[in-house]
């Protein structure tokens, strides 16, 4: 089994080598990996933060296993981050109800980026398309991965990236267990048994263990679109050393 203090040690490694770094992100590629490293380095540091709290730290890390299934998912194809990307403004088009200080560079957003394409199809075919109707969220599809797939669980079932097939394939052995924190499900709850330290779940190791992987993992993903600005061997060498100890 994996050490919990040499994945500890792993990611603080990982947070201090990347600190300073400049990232670009003048393309969709660049953009959504940077992203989701600030993310994941976010949570990173939060588990490191809840010590020996493994419950908690067992729900940031089924949070960030989903995040990196995600990211998986987008990088597969780049019209999935162009949409991922517009969502950011239709969602916003909510909070004008709130305030409409915005509403005008969200409907120059809409227009410019070709937005409209995400209304729904009874929308579109009502015929004129209206300011009003361009800033109305409702009108759009619910969900940025609609309608390439119908839930977000799907995604997990789509993802493949070959040259990180065997961090994935640790972390979907993991994955059931995390969510089993998040959902409360009975088995990692209080129990009036007493089970023996060997038969016992370990929470704070599964938790450490799949943060690793997944920080790993979006720090290989973003090196791959940043033309050497992250290197990234030494990380990998590191990585390495932990998983064969």
């Amino acid at each position: 089994m994996i050490k919990t203090e040499d994945c500890q040690k792993f990611i603080i490694y990982v947070m201090q080598r990347i600190q300073g770094v400049k990232l670009l992100q003048d393309t969709p590629e660049k953009s959504i990996t940077v992203s989701f490293l600030r993310k994941m380095l976010a949570s990173s540091q939060s588990v490191l933060n809840l010590g020996m709290n493994g419950y908690d730290a067992c729900i940031i890390a089924c949070h960030m296993v989903e995040g990196i299934m995600q990211l998986n998912w987008l990088l597969d194809n780049p019209k999935r981050i162009k949409d991922y990307e517009d969502y950011n403004i239709i969602e916003m088009l909510a909070l004008l109800k709130v305030d409409n200080t915005h509403k005008e560079f969200l409907l120059s957003e809409v227009k410019n980026r070709n937005i409209q394409r995400h209304l729904k199809k009874d929308i579109i075919k009502r015929g004129k398309i209206t300011d009003a109707i361009l800033l109305n969220q409702k009108n759009y599809n619910p969900n940025w991965y609609n309608p390439q797939i119908e839930k977000l669980s799907e995604i997990k079932q789509k993802v493949r990236f070959e040259g990180t097939k065997k961090a994935m394939k640790d972390l979907y052995g993991m994955y059931r267990t995390l969510c089993a924190y998040k959902h409360y499900a009975p088995y990692v709850m209080p129990s009036p048994y007493n089970l023996s330290e060997e038969w016992a779940i370990k929470p704070l190791n599964t938790a450490v263990v799949a943060t690793m992987h997944c920080l790993y993992l979006t720090v290989i993903y973003t090196s791959q679109f940043q033309n050497n600005a992250l290197d990234v061997d030494d990380i990998m060498k590191h990585y390495n050393q932990v998983l064969a100890q």
